[in-house]
C-alpha cells in the first residue's frame, strides 16, 4: 500500500525583483524528501526560515505567485498536480495554518469551526464561544478554532503547521491527543512545530530541517539542549530602576466574556516579571490594556505615579504581539515599518540577526519568527521604559528562542528596560523572571 504522502526532491525557490529590471533567485527549499504512511505522525522543527511552512504550503499547492517548485508530491501513491489539490484541499486533505488571521473576523466562531459545538467541546471550548468573534478570542482559543475547523471534516492528511504555539501544556496535550486519533483512523499527520520536547512526545519520526534542506541528528541535540529547562542562554541579573508602572484593581470584560477583575500589579523599569495563565485568562487583553489599545472597565494603570492615559510623546510602554502578523501593514515593504520608529539602528538589527535583504520584502515573504524579530527592532527603536513580551518567541525554535532572551534580558539591564513577560511556558518564565503573577 502507497504511503499516504511522499516528497520526492522537492526544491522551491522564489524570484525577488529589485528596483529597475534587477531580480535574483532565492533558493529557499532543496533537495526534501520524505515519506508518511497512513496512521503516522511525523513532526518536522527546525529554526525560523528553515521551510517549514512552505512545505506545507507546498503540500496544498498554495504557494505564492512569484514561487517556483520542482520534485514530485504523491497522495495515496498518486501524483498531487494543483487540479487534484484543489480538489482535495479542504476535504481530505486539510491544512491547520500557522496565522490566526485566517480566521473570518467578520463571522462568529460557531459557523466557522465545522461541527460547531462538539468540535469546540473536542479541544477544551465551551458552547459560549460559539456566539463570540475573533477579537474576543485570546490566541490560544484561537489557534483551537482553526483546530476545530481544519479537523472536523474527517481528513485524510493533516498538515498542522506550528498549531501550538500560544498553548497551555493541558490544552497543547489536548490537540496532540486529537492528533494521535486521527492517525489511529487512519489519517497521516505532518506536525510542523518549533517545540522540540512536544514533537518529542508524539512523533513515529523526526524530520529537522535546517536552511531548507534535512539537517544532520546533531542539529536535533542542539535544539534539545537550548530548551529552558536544559542549558539554554546565561541570563544577567536584572537591574530595577526607580520609576514603577502601577496597576490597580483593574477590570475589563467583552460583550459576552469577563476576563479580567480586580488585578492589581507593580513593574519597575528595569525588572522582569513573568505572568502565567492557561489559554483564555486574560493575558493578552492585559497587554492591550496596558500598551494602551483598550481601555479598562475600572481601576487605574499609572506610570511614574501618572494616568498612563495622561502621558504625551511616545508611550513609555511598547507591546510585542503574539501573533506579530497582526503588528505590520501588510501593503508596506518591512523597512518602511521599521523607518515609523525613527531612523535604522543596524547595530540593533544586527544583533536580532535581521538581514538587510528583509527590508525590501513584504510581510508574508517572512516566516512568523522572522517576522517577529523584526517587530523586536521596531518596538525597540523607540527606547521604551517598559516592554511587554505576549509569547513574544513562542513561533521560534529553542536556539533562536535562546538567543532572543540572551538578548532582551542583556539589552533591559543595559538600558534599565522593564519587561512583563507572557508565556504558556512555566520553563521559560523560571529561567527569566525573579517574580511570577499568576491569572
Amino acid at each position: 500500500m502507497p504511503p499516504i504522502l511522499e516528497i520526492r526532491d522537492l526544491n522551491i525557490s522564489f524570484t525577488q525583483y529589485a528596483a529597475g529590471l534587477g531580480r535574483r533567485r532565492l533558493e529557499a527549499v532543496r533537495g526534501l524528501s520524505l515519506r508518511l504512511e497512513a496512521g503516522e505522525v511525523a513532526a518536522v522543527v527546525g529554526a525560523s526560515g528553515a521551510g517549514k511552512s512552505l512545505l506545507a504550503h507546498a503540500i496544498l499547492d498554495i504557494l505564492p505567485y512569484n514561487s517556483q517548485k520542482t520534485g514530485e508530491i504523491l497522495y495515496r501513491g498518486e501524483p498531487l498536480s494543483p487540479r487534484r489539490a484543489q480538489a482535495l484541499r479542504g476535504r481530505e486533505i486539510v491544512l491547520v495554518p500557522q496565522g490566526v488571521t485566517y480566521l473570518d473576523p467578520l463571522m462568529k466562531v460557531g459557523p466557522q469551526a465545522g461541527e460547531g459545538r462538539a468540535a469546540l467541546a473536542r479541544y477544551g471550548l465551551g458552547p459560549e464561544v460559539e456566539n463570540l468573534y475573533p477579537f474576543e478570542l485570546s490566541g490560544g482559543m484561537a489557534r483551537r478554532v482553526l483546530l476545530a475547523a481544519a479537523a472536523g471534516t474527517s481528513p485524510k492528511l493533516v498538515v498542522a503547521d506550528e498549531p501550538t504555539p500560544g498553548l497551555d501544556a493541558q490544552a497543547a496535550r489536548r490537540v496532540l491527543g486529537h492528533f494521535q486519533e486521527l492517525a489511529a483512523q487512519g489519517a497521516g499527520v505532518l506536525f510542523i512545530t518549533h517545540e522540540l520536547d512536544l514533537a518529542m512526545t508524539i512523533a513515529n519520526q523526526l524530520i529537522v530541517l535546517q536552511d531548507g534542506k534535512i539537517a544532520p541528528p546533531s542539529r536535533a541535540q542542539a535544539l534539545w539542549d537550548a530548551l529552558p529547562q536544559n542549558r539554554f542562554a546565561p541570563i544577567p541579573e536584572p537591574r530595577p530602576a526607580g520609576e514603577v508602572l502601577e496597576v490597580r484593581d483593574l477590570a475589563f470584560a467583552y460583550p459576552r466574556r469577563r476576563v479580567l477583575s480586580g488585578l492589581s500589579f507593580t513593574l519597575r523599569a528595569g525588572e522582569r516579571l513573568g505572568l502565567f495563565a492557561p489559554s483564555g485568562r486574560g493575558k493578552t487583553t492585559l497587554c492591550r490594556l496596558l500598551a494602551g489599545y483598550e481601555r479598562p472597565d475600572g481601576g487605574e494603570i499609572r506610570w511614574a505615579g501618572r494616568p498612563l492615559g495622561d502621558w504625551r510623546g511616545p508611550s513609555p510602554v511598547q507591546l510585542l504581539w503574539q501573533h506579530p502578523e497582526q503588528a505590520v501593514d501588510p501593503r508596506l515593504p518591512l523597512g518602511e515599518t521599521l523607518r515609523e520608529g525613527g531612523p535604522l539602528d543596524e547595530a540593533l538589527l544586527a544583533a536580532l540577526d535581521i538581514s538587510p535583504s528583509w527590508l525590501a520584502r513584504y510581510p508574508a515573504e517572512l516566516s512568523g519568527g522572522e517576522l517577529q524579530r523584526l517587530c523586536i527592532a521596531r518596538a525597540l527603536a523607540v527606547r521604551p521604559r517598559i516592554l511587554l513580551c505576549d509569547e513574544t518567541t513562542s513561533m521560534l525554535d529553542p536556539l533562536s528562542q535562546a538567543r532572543i532572551w540572551s538578548f532582551l534580558t542583556a539589552w533591559a539591564r543595559d538600558h534599565q528596560l522593564g519587561l512583563l513577560i507572557v508565556s504558556h511556558n512555566r520553563n521559560l518564565l523560571k529561567r527569566l523572571c525573579p517574580r511570577i503573577l499568576e491569572l
